[in-house]
């Protein structure tokens, strides 16, 4: 898969999901200094069905020098059984941090860039609940005008 298609499937995935957004709580950070030190790590999202019979896991890397790796695999059995892959793809990406800007939900989010190189820019929106990452689902992120901007239904992220 290109590095575009694994951006997109991240995007996709996260369309897809139902559940688990969150506002964040009050010890969430939401002052774009205090998330680029939060987000650098490993972040790994759950097992989840993105179509009939199609299931996905994703991994992000958020490296302090502003680049990353996203993995992801497609699998055709619920449960993410490494035995049952279909399709793996992977694609590095430099980020960038903005500003704090009000999500859809009204509550406070902060500015998340993407760069894959040979791919579109992918524009969303980040935040914390507890000690997991959210990363907002948008349609035509890949205009700033257009950021994601949707908590609901997302994939949690657990720093691992």
């Amino acid at each position: 898969m290109t590095n575009k298609m694994g951006i997109m499937a991240l995007g996709l995935s996260m369309a897809l999901l139902s559940g688990c957004g969150s506002s964040g709580g009050s010890d969430d950070p939401t002052a774009p200094v205090d998330v680029a030190t939060k987000i650098v790590g490993t972040w790994l999202g759950d097992c989840h069905q993105n179509g009939v019979n199609d299931y996905s896991l994703e991994q992000i890397t958020f490296n302090a020098d502003g680049s990353g790796m996203y993995y992801g695999s497609d699998y055709d059995v619920a449960g993410c059984d490494p035995q049952n892959v279909v399709e793996s793809y992977d694609t590095t990406f430099d980020y960038t941090i903005g500003a704090t800007v009000a999500a859809a939900d009204g509550a406070d989010a902060v500015e998340l860039n993407l760069d894959a190189p040979g791919t579109d820019d992918w524009y969303t929106m980040v935040r914390f609940d507890a000690d997991n990452l959210l990363l907002a689902d948008g349609e035509n992120s890949d205009n700033p005008a257009n950021r994601a901007n949707d908590f609901s239904g997302v994939t949690v992220f657990v720093k691992q």
